[in-house]
């Protein structure tokens, strides 16, 4: 809903937000431990919820007109 929403440049802010959280979200919530990968689902869960409610609200934002880019990168 989003994407769709965006001109090239602010879907360009946006790719690059996601994929910092993703980058965040990997680093805070798994861990290597030797040749084992761990995953705190919790955390995941938790930061997956925070991220797309963020993401609801740029819609709206941008639904209203109002479009922050400083925001998509975020």
């Amino acid at each position: 809903k989003l994407v769709k929403r965006l001109n090239t440049s602010q879907k360009s802010k946006l790719k690059r937000g996601q994929l910092a959280w993703i980058r965040a979200r990997n680093d805070d919530c798994s861990y290597h431990d030797g040749d084992d990968f761990y995953v705190n689902l919790a955390c995941t869960n938790r930061v997956t919820t925070e991220r797309v409610n963020f993401l609801t609200e740029r819609v709206r934002e941008c639904s209203a007109g109002s479009c922050r880019d400083s925001r998509l990168g975020e």
